[in-house]
């Protein structure tokens, strides 16, 4: 059996801030339809704008018993003297878990479900970054306490606003020694690769190339307003008591606008969206990215002016259109950059992934003949799911189903919660 089959490096500090800068998407109401993100793009951008479900997938009442069973200090896999206990690999699940967003009084069901998964592939991970470790090791490569704490630091400088490193670091079920540790493993492992990647470059001819090739699809912008809003929310199930105070609330805050006040430090002063920060700023965004009735009545504005009382299933809205984009084509002179950033990054991962292919056939490791069995029942069940025989004979062909409607090409919005509409994330290279 080949044991590694895959394996992912873990990324310094991930940990810490996948919980916070989940906070960053969660920016506004879900529109009714998403657009889709553009095909064979950056991964990078697709990551940072996948919306984040509001829910984690339904989990069974009781959850199936595990198909092997571990005692708690029982040696998972060990390799290149380190040793990774069951406990310590149950934690890791907990944690990645709870980075996502796994509800705390669903952690333990939802970790009996994965674990038949989960376990091999963090036992696979920690050989393989056993491996890097040892290989950097061996080429000469350590880090300073300073280092450590200036790539603490510098990832911490990524939070979202609002945000502090004590909420990221209990949203993510770690600590800050916990993280430190996580840097002062991996930075060596930085270190090798940035010497194994340099000398590569990336010529104008690339990158011109690959803007021609997506200059309709990527670089070709929709039309996109700015605007700012207030909202005054109205909960689904209130009262028609609480529905005429906030409709009062709303209609005095508009007359005041009307009066001359000031929008934005109105909306600082009253909103019911974390926006207020921003003075109600939701940046750019484009059509389909907002509920319908905030969409229309946005853009039905001139430039500079406020709506009148816009009502959506969030409560009451006063939007004030801020800037207009036309639709049309980013020079490449703008895009040039990040394209060759993209491109160069690109080249890198390749070389790196060549290098830990070629490591991976190399790897000493001794494993529990229970990961062996978890990695056996992945396979079989893959083979029973790919057998055609296992496929049901059907007396007649079902009908077929009516074609869905094709999602419209657009730049990916930001997930968003109940609170606020999504301000624009364009794809990327972003296209201005």
């Amino acid at each position: 059996m080949d044991f590694l089959k895959t394996f992912a490096v873990p990324a310094a500090a991930m940990a810490l801030f996948a919980a916070g800068c989940g906070e960053k998407a969660n920016n506004g109401p879900k529109t009714a339809e998403e657009p889709a993100a553009p095909a064979n793009e950056p991964a990078a951008t697709v990551a940072e704008t996948a919306p984040v479900a509001d829910e984690p997938a339904a989990l069974a009442e009781e959850p199936a018993a595990p198909a092997v069973v571990f005692d708690a200090d029982e040696a998972v896999v060990e390799a290149y003297g380190k040793t990774l206990t069951y406990t310590e690999a149950m934690a890791s699940i907990r944690r990645a878990m709870q980075s996502q967003g796994v509800p705390e009084a669903q952690l333990d069901a939802a970790i009996a479900q994965m674990q038949g998964i989960a376990l091999p592939r963090i036992a696979e991970e920690f050989v393989m970054f056993a491996a890097l470790q040892d290989a950097a090791a061996k080429a000469g490569y350590s880090c300073t306490d300073e280092e450590v704490d200036a790539e603490f630091d510098e990832a911490a400088t990524h939070l979202p606003p609002g945000v502090t490193l004590e909420q990221a670091l209990e949203r993510s079920g770690t600590t800050a020694e916990e993280i430190k540790k996580q840097i002062r493993d991996s930075l060596p492992i930085k270190k090798f690769f940035d010497t194994l990647v340099q000398g590569i470059e990336v010529s104008d001819d690339d990158a011109s190339k690959f803007y021609e090739e997506r200059k309709d699809s990527v670089f070709t912008k929709p039309e996109q307003i700015r605007a700012s809003h207030i909202l005054v929310t109205v909960a689904s199930d209130a009262s028609e008591e609480d529905k005429a105070a906030a409709k009062a609330k709303i209609e005095g805050l508009l007359a005041q606008i009307k009066e001359g006040a000031d929008f934005a430090e109105l909306a600082k002063a009253n909103s019911d969206c974390p926006s207020k920060e921003r003075g109600g700023d939701l940046d750019w965004f484009g059509r389909h990215q907002m509920v319908k009735p905030f969409e229309d009545a946005a853009f039905a504005l001139a430039d500079g002016e406020v709506s009148e009382i816009v009502e959506t299933p969030f409560g009451y809205h006063i939007i004030k259109k801020t800037g207009i984009r036309e639709a049309g084509v980013t020079p490449f002179e703008e895009v040039a950059g990040e394209i060759r950033d993209y491109l160069l990054n690109e080249k890198k991962g390749e070389l790196v992934a060549e290098y830990t292919k070629s490591l991976q056939k190399k790897v000493v490791f001794t494993q529990s003949d229970k990961i062996e069995k978890l990695f056996a029942a992945q396979d079989a069940e893959a083979e029973a799911d790919a057998d055609p025989e296992n496929v049901p004979d059907v007396a007649e062909p079902a009908p077929a189903a009516e074609p869905a409607p094709a999602a419209e090409t657009a730049p990916v919005a930001e997930a968003a919660p109940v609170a606020e509409p999504a301000p624009a994330v364009e794809a990327a290279p972003a296209a201005e």
